[in-house]
């Protein structure tokens, strides 16, 4: 998310000023991977960009712009919902919360397993349907080769994430208290 990822730059570099704690490396690596992610993203919504509505094929320049101004939408909704910040077109009621919402109970072990198997295999259709549906728009001159490039730097954005966290935690262990 945009305020994660400005957030974890931000308290990286003052952990590391501050108090010697981290390592630039780890700052570096985690502010290109958010930028690598956030290009992905572009890449994959500038590929699937419609230019009817200007009435022409939109330019490679310009599904590049059409995607990251997309991209910056999608991330900052995100963050104000995360954030619980109220649209600003959202009506006066939206401030007051919205109704209660019950918890459900948990279920048992053999329950709680059977719903993760079939959780995750919905998560993977829905992958592969959204997946497919995009690869499908992506039907402009030069929009497939964009949108397998945009997917490339998310999914490698996301392995480097996991990585930079397992050596984080690998050297915070062989550190010591």
């Amino acid at each position: 998310s945009l305020a994660g990822d400005v957030l974890g730059a931000v308290s990286g570099a003052g952990l590391l000023v501050g108090y010697g704690e981290g390592r630039w490396s780890y700052v570096a690596a985690r502010a290109g991977l958010a930028a690598m992610g956030f290009g992905g993203a572009a890449l994959r919504s500038g590929a699937i960009a419609d230019g009817a509505r200007a009435g022409r094929r939109l330019s490679t320049q310009e599904r590049l712009a059409a995607g990251a101004a997309r991209e910056a939408r999608r991330r900052i909704a995100a963050t104000r919902a995360r954030l619980h910040v109220p649209d600003p077109g959202s009506t006066p009621s939206a401030l007051l919360g919205g109704p209660v919402v019950r918890t459900a109970t948990r279920p048992a072990g053999s329950t709680l397993r059977r719903n993760a198997v079939a959780a995750r295999a919905a998560a993977r259709a829905a992958a592969e349907r959204a997946f497919l549906a995009d690869w499908r728009a992506a039907t402009g001159q030069g929009t497939r080769p964009m949108y397998v490039a945009g997917v490339t730097l998310q999914a490698g954005a996301a392995a480097g994430e996991k990585a930079t966290d397992r050596a984080e935690q690998r050297e915070r262990r062989s550190a010591g208290p």
